[in-house]
This record gives structure tokens, sequence and C-alpha cells, in this order.
């Protein structure tokens, strides 16, 4: 027999009330349960501190934990109020316990009426992918949660938020009171400069790169770049770190004179076409505008850049490379190259320069990030393998204070079994085909492990290569 229970009121824990709740059924040694609980979550990554009123179906049986998380509407209200059965109360403050009839709540009806999937909590769970447009291409994020867009979980057709799993799993899958290491895909276009990502340095925010593709028409010899840091042997030319840093100021403020002079004039066309002044424009369509400017701005436009980018270092890129990016470091991923990126959840960031306009800020950050900025050369991690042998390969790629990331490179048939950990995992599959839980996933395709999960994975190409990033606690 199922035991179904009916929260009335806003609580403050729907994850709580279930764990009360399975305690509950256990001392009752009831195997199968529901439990419909009504919630407000904060949605705290947008302005105004938006709440919004949700419902969460918790569901365990022969299947496992299950969870359904649905927006609150009246036919909620609704199907809850076909009772069959006399109502039980309890004395829980403002909350009323009830028990209803089973037929008034069929969970795989809701999900097709409400279009949202019924997640198993004990199982790995895939990760769909939201698109953030940028001047220099865009970023396809797994687990970004930003005013900018909300990444997902899905069952392969309909999706969820992933705050609001987190919201009714924090510990069931989680288990961290801390944002979700944060996943994505830097996608530049293959232009140069206008495929160029920012020249910027982060305070707190750890990042590493994994090349995952390099265009050829960008890069004919298969050798891309990421600028890192200031060029040595020009800083050698120098007596010390601050003339190098004055020269290299006056050099972008000289550059920022005519990129902000160009970028007016680009605004105009931006209004005459009733385009937003803080939308990105297709690489195509800034050339055809730039082309109608005067041909000795753009001269010397790129003049200006070509001195100020000369007290840079540009750092070689190849399918496969690893690039951990220290704090206070300045670097910008360069156009055509493709990467995978795990970092530490948090926005923050100083633009040193961009040879675009900048299109979420008024101006660049150049003051401060000189006053804290890296000049000597940079010592990125090297990956460090644990394990080489004929079908399996495993590295740690990085292993910053926050998180760490593995590479792991399975031959067919092999299987990669490592330690259960109480906490979740992210796992990002970079090339081949890989079986996990009797899912296949594919080339970046990308799923969240629960804790305690014995996970097991398993090769179904000759070779396939996959990411695991493992938060630390």
């Amino acid at each position: 027999m199922l035991n179904m229970t009916v929260i009335r009121g806003l609580s403050n824990n729907p994850e709580l009330e279930f764990q009360q709740h399975i305690a509950r059924d256990s001392q009752n040694k009831r195997t199968r349960s529901l439990l419909c609980c009504q919630f407000e979550l904060l949605c705290d990554w947008l302005e105004n501190d938006v709440r919004i009123a949700l419902w969460a179906f918790y569901r365990t049986g022969p299947c496992g934990t299950e969870v359904l998380v649905i927006e609150d509407c009246d036919d909620v209200q609704e199907r809850l109020n076909q009772k069959s059965t006399e109502l039980e109360t309890t004395d829980l403050e403002t909350i009323d316990l009830e028990t209803i009839d089973l037929e008034a709540i069929d969970l795989e009806k809701m999900s097709r009426q409400f279009r949202r999937p019924i997640i198993r909590l004990d199982q790995p769970i895939a990760l769909s992918t939201v698109d953030i447009e940028k001047p220099w291409g865009r970023e396809i994020w797994y687990t970004g949660i930003e005013k900018r867009g909300v990444s997902t979980v899905t069952d392969g057709q309909y999706e969820l938020p992933l705050p609001w799993l987190q919201a009714v799993a924090s510990d069931t899958v989680f288990k961290t009171d801390k944002r979700i290491v944060l996943l994505k895909i830097l996608d530049p276009l293959p232009e140069p400069v206008y495929g160029d990502l920012y020249f910027e340095l982060h305070e707190k925010k750890q990042e590493v790169y994994i090349v995952t593709h390099i265009d050829k028409t960008a890069w004919p010899d298969d050798v891309g770049a990421i600028r890192l840091g200031f060029d040595q042997a020009k800083l050698a030319q120098y007596e010390d770190e601050a003339s190098f840093l004055v020269d290299y100021r006056l050099a972008v403020d000289n550059y920022n004179v005519v990129r902000r002079h160009i970028d007016a004039l680009l605004d105009e066309r931006r209004k005459a076409q009733s385009i937003p002044l803080d939308e990105p424009i297709p690489a195509v369509q800034l050339q055809d505008w730039l082309a109608e400017l005067p041909g000795d701005l753009n001269e010397k436009e790129q003049h200006l850049r070509n001195k100020m980018e000369a007290f840079t270092a540009l750092q070689a890129l190849r399918l496969g490379d690893v690039v951990a990016i220290p704090c206070y470091v300045p670097h910008a991923l360069q156009h055509g190259v493709r990467t995978v990126e795990f970092q530490t959840p948090v926005y923050e960031r100083k633009i040193l320069s961009f040879a675009q306009k900048v299109l979420t800020q008024d101006a660049w950050d150049t003051e401060q990030a000189l006053q804290q900025v890296q000049v000597r050369s940079v010592n990125t991690e090297m990956p460090n393998t644990q394990i080489d042998r004929p079908g399996l390969r495993i590295q740690t790629i990085v292993a910053f204070d926050d998180f760490q990331v593995l590479r792991v490179e399975l031959g067919e048939g092999e299987a990669y079994r490592p330690d259960q950990l109480s906490c979740y995992r992210l796992l990002l599959v970079v090339s081949g085909e890989i079986e996990l839980a009797g899912k296949v996933y594919f080339s970046e395709q990308a799923c969240l492990i629960p804790n305690n999960y014995a996970l097991q994975v398993s090769a179904k190409t000759e070779q396939a290569i996959f990411l695991v990033a493992t938060p630390v606690q």
C-alpha cells in the first residue's frame, strides 16, 4: 500500500519534510510512499528577491526515490482536493498532514501536462544546456545559474531548472551548501579579433580550460593560442615591473580612446536599426559597418591594438591541451579554439582590454586590475598521471582548493570504478561514447553524479575520453 501525505502551507525546507516523512514510513514499515509539499524558491540569481511558488512530489518505491517539481497553479490545488479518505491532522503548527487517494495524483500525467521531468535522485542525472551569446561567440552552460540564463537537468524529453533540483535535493544529490561547480564550453568565432575573448583576470575565480577543437580555417596547422600573461622578453627590457606596467597602461589607454570612438560610431548604426546597445552583433555585420568607417580610423585602431598586445604573451594550444588559469593572471582565449571550462561558480572579473565593445559594463577595469596583476612568468599546473596502463589512463589535470578535475581515457570494454564520495560529481564526455547506469552518453553530453553513487563507466567505442569534476568539501 502506498502512503500519501500532503503538506499544507508553504514549507521552508521541502527536502527536510521528505526526510521526516521517510523516517515515519520506515517506522511503520511502509515501502512505497508519496509526499506532496508546497514551497517557495528564492531566485537569488535575479534582482529584487523574486520568489516563485512550487510543488515538490517525492515518490519512493521499487524505482528508488523520484521527484517531480512543478509550478503552483489552481489545477494542482484541485487535484490535491480530490480526496476520498478521511483527513488525518497533526499538531505541526500551521502544517496539516492529509492522507489522500492515490488516484488523485498521477505523477506521470502531471509530468506530461506540466512538461517537467520526473527525476530519479539516486541515479546519474543528465544535464541539458543553455546558449549564452557573446560578442566573441557563445558560451554553452551546463551548470550556470545567472540572470543571463539558467541551466537545466533533463530526462531526455522535459527539462527542470537546476536550482529547482537543488531546492528539493540539496542533501540527497549534492551534499553541499556551496554553489555547484560551473561547467561550460567556450565556443569562440573563428575570425581573428572578432573571436578573441576579453583580456581579463580574476581575484577569486579559478578556472581550467581543456581544448576540444581547433578550427582549421582559423589555425591551418592545428595550433591555436591563448593570450596568457605578459611577454617576458619585453619585460626584461625594463628596470622593474612598475616601469613596464606604466608603458603598458599608456598603450592600453591610447587604444581605449580609439576603441571608444569606434564603438560610439557603431552604436549610431545600432540605433538606426533599432538594435539594443547591449546586444551582440554578428561578426559579418560588424565587418560591414567597420568597412564604412574612415580607413585611417581602422588603421589607427589596428596599429594601437598591436602596440598594446605586444606587451602580452601568446601560448600555443593543441587539441587536448590543458590550461589552469591562476588568479591575478590576465588571459584571453583566442578565436577558433573551443574548450571545456570548469570554474569556481562566482561572477567576478576585471577586464584589462577588449578589441570590441564590452556589452556588460561601461568601462574597462584596467586601473584596478594593474594594481594586483601578476606580471612575472606564469607557472600552470601540468596533468598528474595516476594510472597509465593499456585501456585505462587517469590524470588529475587540475587540483584547485575548491575543486579538482580528472581526465579519464578508456578503451572499449574497459571500466572506470572510482570510490564512492559523499558529494556530487560532474561528468562530461570529450570524445567517443560511454555507458553509465544503462544510458549512453556522447561527445559533449554531461551528467550530474549524486553523492554516494557507485560510479561505473564503460567505453562504448574504441576509445572514450571524459572529464570528472569533484568539489573539495
